[in-house]
């Protein structure tokens, strides 16, 4: 089974950006596969941030990158929601919210319209906390990120 679990200390830790899933039997070597959030932070930075692979002629075709990890990251937390891991689910959330406050996410929002957080679950087993309280205070938060962003644009 592949084991993604986010916690603090994996989304801090640099030398954590890694899972080694369980290969069968037969395959004698190891595969390292990079957690979905740091895939997704990765890719922010490179296309949207200090690389800018977006303006270098790179565009359409990184912007669709983003969009497919994004899915990723969305049926990521749902896969921790059907295996009744809420707490990985819930971190995650906190950590897309996180992410898309960020300089390039919010470039990546302007530029292209990429919504990091769009679409992911709102299922019951988040918690109501969660659900009712912190949820509606990172949307909030990150709502006012995006508003200050587009009138800072705008001038």
């Amino acid at each position: 089974s592949w084991d993604w679990t986010l916690n603090d200390r994996a989304t801090q830790n640099r030398g954590d950006v890694a899972a080694t899933p369980e290969l069968p039997a037969a395959i004698d070597n190891k595969l390292r596969v990079m957690r979905p959030l740091h895939c997704l932070q990765a890719q922010l930075e490179n296309i949207y941030g200090s690389l800018n692979r977006r303006e270098r002629g790179d565009g359409p075709r990184s912007a669709n990158r983003l969009r497919l990890l994004c899915e990723i990251a969305r049926r990521t937390i749902q896969r921790y929601l059907d295996e009744g891991d809420a707490d990985s689910a819930r971190a995650m959330i906190e950590r897309l919210y996180a992410l898309a406050r960020s300089a390039p996410a919010l470039r990546a929002w302007a530029m292209d319209g990429i919504d990091l957080v769009e679409g992911h679950s709102r299922d019951a087993q988040l918690g109501t906390d969660f659900l009712e309280k912190r949820l509606p205070q990172i949307e909030r938060y990150l709502k006012q990120k995006l508003t200050r962003d587009a009138r800072r644009r705008r001038n």
